[in-house]
Parts: structure tokens; C-alpha cells; sequence
């Protein structure tokens, strides 16, 4: 039996993902993730508080406190321009596929790629318009 409490960084988020992917919506390991997340969140890269958004989104679980601790991480990466792109994108299309509208991470989500839009993808541009059309948020 897998210990969620066990695994290192990148083998927690790597095995979050890999079970949203696979929808795994197994309540028990859902929640063990949820529980170590808020206690690693500090430690997070801005692609693991991606990733771990993203899997929250794909399982279609709601968890207000983890994801207003991914919010803040997110924020304070963005501050420090910690954050890559894809990253942001990722991050915006699990909170707005969620509903989860944290009104200070969505004004940081266009304050923190608009310096660098031309960096862009085109589908980095889009998710993040998504992101605000789908909470109908206006920057």
C-alpha cells in the first residue's frame, strides 16, 4: 500500500497527477494528498502547485483550504517571478475549471504574464482568458 507521507516532492506531485489522470477518485488517497500538500505547500516548485491544482481540477475536488494554499504560493512565486508561464496557465484553468474564485490570485495571474505576453504560447494566452471568461472576471 502506498504512503502518501512518504514520498519526496517531485514523487508526490508526480503521483497526485498520475492519479487524476488516471481518475483515481479513491476518497481515502484523495484526501491523504490533500492533507500532505497543505503540510509541503512551502517546498512547492510553481510547477508543483500547477500540477497539484491541476489534479484537484481533473478529479473535480474542491478543497478550499488546499487550494487557497496553492493561492497563496502562486501568489508569492508570481511576486518573486518564480513562475514559468505554462505554469500559470495551468494553475488559472484548474481554479476556474473548479469555480474557485480566489480574488487575489486572478488580478496576480495578468499582472504576472502581461510583463512577458509576448513570451507566450497561444495556448498559454488562452487558457488564461478561459480561465477569467469562465469565473467572469474582469481584470
Amino acid at each position: 500500500m502506498l504512503t502518501v507521507g512518504l514520498l519526496r516532492r517531485p514523487e508526490f506531485t508526480n503521483t497526485a497527477w498520475s492519479c487524476a489522470k488516471l481518475r483515481m477518485s479513491d476518497a481515502p488517497l484523495r484526501n491523504a494528498i490533500a492533507a500532505q500538500a497543505r503540510r509541503r505547500m512551502l517546498s512547492f516548485s510553481s510547477k508543483d502547485l500547477s500540477r497539484t491544482a491541476w489534479s484537484l481540477a481533473a478529479l473535480h475536488c474542491s478543497d478550499s483550504p488546499l487550494l487557497s494554499a496553492i493561492a497563496s504560493a502562486s501568489m508569492r512565486r508570481m511576486s518573486e517571478q518564480l513562475i514559468e508561464q505554462q505554469d500559470l496557465a495551468n494553475t488559472a484553468w484548474a481554479f476556474s475549471h473548479l469555480g474557485f474564485e480566489h480574488v487575489p490570485l486572478l488580478p496576480s495571474f495578468a499582472s504576472s504574464a502581461l510583463p512577458r505576453l509576448m513570451e507566450c504560447s497561444p495556448l498559454v494566452i488562452t487558457n488564461l482568458a478561459w480561465a477569467y471568461a469562465a469565473l467572469d472576471f474582469h481584470a
